[in-house]
């Protein structure tokens, strides 16, 4: 009886085929999911004028492909040859929407499928009337390029410039770089005005921003670089966005047909020599004298080791410092890679400020950016400490290494310790370590009484009172209307019940046309404060445990805010909001500029406005005019500082109130800072913000 022979790998088992593999035959299959991708692109790219756009579409639906043969892989089956079926089946039909769906994907098909797509298109081609883009897509030729840098070196966004022949001015393709992430491309958008997308960015108000125009071929150089980086960690999909996703395809092929066709990254090893010439040019210098005389039983040279090689096996700049690198490195790295003693790891703060301030001389960093740079060792040490003395913090090869060390092995005998592995009792890892929580009990007494002090915490006490013993919601979980005004007056919200405008009056049908009462209560369900139970709205017993324990009510209320939205949360029943809300986007930013200074309401402003500009093309009509967008973005700032002084985590002092047309009045200029609670809040580790 024959054996099949099998070389490696998975062989489908019968009976196991995906769906995406199921066989068309005749002209039109409408169970097929290829016929169905062509008929609805079909659709959409007949009624297109915009070769870019075509080629954005093909590069998201290869996106697509791509998740869905990561998804075959996991399920253990084939792997759908997506783009040979769709071809061919472009190729059988011969009919208008298979000639753009080909000729869009064409425009960004890789090299393992570039001559069946060249041949297909070419075959269809004269089969149609196509639109005139077709003959356009894919031939965006670079023009220019400019690098949006952060002075510290942790990200760098490439904007590069592209002509699209027969059409005007130039586009851009911006793609973000993050240092930190050994390089990676983590988002990519394209800009419909190169001029604009560069003007914005140029008149960015940010200190720890630049803007240099660099020769376009470094450019494209630095972005193969970086998408090399990301294909190399691909299964870390979850630290790049979907925009990056969408775009993936579109920016291997502009890359390809400039002619750069190697997709491996550059290579940026730091030998062993040069990193022991580091190590002894630190050891000699004035910053390392001075360590060593303060500390004469550290092991300088040891822990300065540690941290050339941490810092060259991540990122390959051992001298690139800033507190984002400070904040992997104490906070993630040193205690999960690092085998110390305790004497060791007291010390090896002390060389990361000495090692900091070396390296700045060698890379010509500001001095006021070495001192921030420092002031997050300060602010990380005690975590780091924390850390290092928790055996659970230890990856496996630490925690390996660890348990050898107690038995007694000699760790620099690698026969000893191979000996120990093969012939002693298993070692047990300790399990994952716990999510760290905000030590409350350590609090400042400030931090507690500006906690007590949250408006949060009184409308949370109105609610709880209000649903003591539960109170029935409607079929659409909302609060009863008759309810809903009782709380609007006690809560003391700026919703409007049957609003007046001009000669009509508009009324109140539901608890879900009042956003700042839906939003208040969603807040309070997210934080533990009620809950519901059998169709009722009723009030938490442990919510009600922490009573006369402002700060720890204070923490649960303020942890959830940035997982509810905050905008998107108050914006939830609207009917012309969506989910993704571009304040939320840049509340983290907002506030850890905030976090170093007070700003000016309009100084905020329009560094809302100018990311935003960097980051979004406007489709909206209305979007499209400065005043209206700058307007608009007014409106959602205004809310995102309201809700932050809700939670009492800022404020907005010196503001003037002024009549405004759209909303009768509203508070105009002022300045924007954290209060002691908002400090403290971002000051702690484990911050979601």
């Amino acid at each position: 009886m024959a054996r099949d022979k099998r070389r490696g790998g998975r062989i489908t088992p019968k009976g196991t085929r995906p769906p995406h593999l199921r066989p068309v035959d005749g002209p039109r299959s409408s169970d097929s999911p290829v016929d169905h991708i062509i008929d609805s692109g079909g659709r959409e790219l007949l009624d297109e004028d915009d070769p870019v756009a075509a080629e954005t579409w093909a590069s998201a639906m290869m996106d697509m492909f791509e998740r869905a043969r990561w998804q075959a892989r996991l399920d253990r089956m084939d792997a759908p040859p997506f783009e040979e079926a769709l071809f061919e089946r472009c190729n059988q039909r011969r009919d208008a929407p298979a000639a753009v769906v080909a000729a869009a994907f064409a425009a960004v098909a890789t090299p393992t499928h570039e001559r069946l797509a060249t041949s297909v298109v070419t075959q269809l081609r004269g089969a149609t009337r196509p639109p005139a883009w077709v003959n356009e897509v894919g031939r965006a030729a670079p023009t220019r390029g400019w690098i949006a840098s952060d002075v510290f070196g942790d990200q760098d966004s490439l904007i590069i410039g592209f002509r699209q022949p027969g059409r005007p001015g130039e586009h851009a393709l911006v793609v973000l770089v993050d240092h930190n992430l050994s390089g990676q491309a983590k988002d990519g958008w394209i800009g419909a005005n190169l001029n604009e997308v560069v003007e914005s960015w140029s008149s960015a108000i940010d200190p720890h921003m630049r803007l240099d125009e660099i020769p376009v071929d470094r450019v494209l150089l630095r972005l193969r670089d970086a998408m090399a980086m990301s294909d190399l960690w691909n299964g870390d999909t979850e630290l790049r966005t979907e925009d990056f996703a969408r775009h993936r395809a579109l920016i291997w092929a502009r890359l390809r047909r400039a002619g750069i066709t190697d997709d491996g990254p550059a290579d940026i090893e730091v030998t062993p020599s040069e990193r022991e010439a580091l190590v002894r040019d630190f050891r000699d210098s004035e910053e390392g004298r001075r360590l060593a005389g303060r500390m004469p039983g550290a092991d300088i040279e040891l822990l300065a080791h540690h941290l050339v090689d941490l810092r060259s096996d991540y990122e390959g700049r051992p001298l690139r410092w800033s507190p984002t690198v400070v904040s992997l490195l104490l906070g993630d790295l040193a205690p999960r890679k690092l085998l110390l003693d305790s004497g060791q790891a007291a010390a090896l703060p002390d060389v990361v400020r000495a090692f900091v301030r070396f390296s700045a001389k060698r890379s010509g960093l500001e001095p006021t950016l070495v001192d921030e740079t420092v002031a997050a060792v300060d602010e990380m040490e005690p975590a780091y400490l924390e850390s290092m003395g928790d055996p659970s913090a230890a990856g496996p090869a630490k925690a390996v290494l660890t348990a050898l060390r107690a038995r007694g092995v000699d760790l620099t005998d690698i026969d000893a310790i191979n000996e120990a592995l093969e012939q002693g009792d298993p070692i047990r890892l300790p399990s994952p370590a716990p999510e760290k929580r905000r030590r409350a009990a350590t609090a400042p007494a400030e931090v507690i009484a500006s906690a007590e002090a949250a408006p949060v915490l009184a409308r949370f006490d109105v609610l709880t009172s209000f649903y003591d013993d539960g109170r029935k919601l409607t079929q659409t979980g909302q609060p009863t209307l008759a309810d809903a005004r009782q709380l609007v007056s006690r809560l003391g919200t700026e919703d409007r019940l049957d609003e007046t405008i001009g000669d009509r009056t508009f009324k109140t049908r539901s608890a879900a046309d009042l956003p700042e009462l839906g939003f208040t209560i969603r807040w309070a369900l997210s934080a533990g404060a009620l809950r519901k139970e059998h169709g009722k709205l009723r009030a938490t017993t442990a919510w009600a445990k922490l009573e006369g324990k402002p700060l720890q009510r204070w923490l649960k209320a303020t942890e959830v805010l940035p997982k509810l939205g905050p905008l998107a949360g108050f914006f939830a029943n609207h009917r012309y909001r969506h989910g993704e809300e571009i304040l939320d986007e840049l509340a983290p930013e907002i506030l850890r500029m905030l976090e170093r200074r007070p700003m000016d309401y309009d100084e905020v402003l329009d560094w809302v406005c100018n990311r935003a500009d960097a980051q979004y093309e406007w489709l909206a009509p209305y979007m499209q005019d400065p005043d209206h967008r700058r307007m608009s973005f007014g409106w959602d700032l205004d809310l995102l500082t309201r809700i932050l002084e809700w939670a009492g985590m800022a404020n907005r002092v010196d503001a003037k109130l002024e009549p405004d047309r759209s909303r009768g009045e509203r508070l105009v200029g002022g300045t924007l800072q954290l209060t002691r609670a908002g400090q403290w809040w971002l000051d702690e580790p484990g911050t979601s913000w």
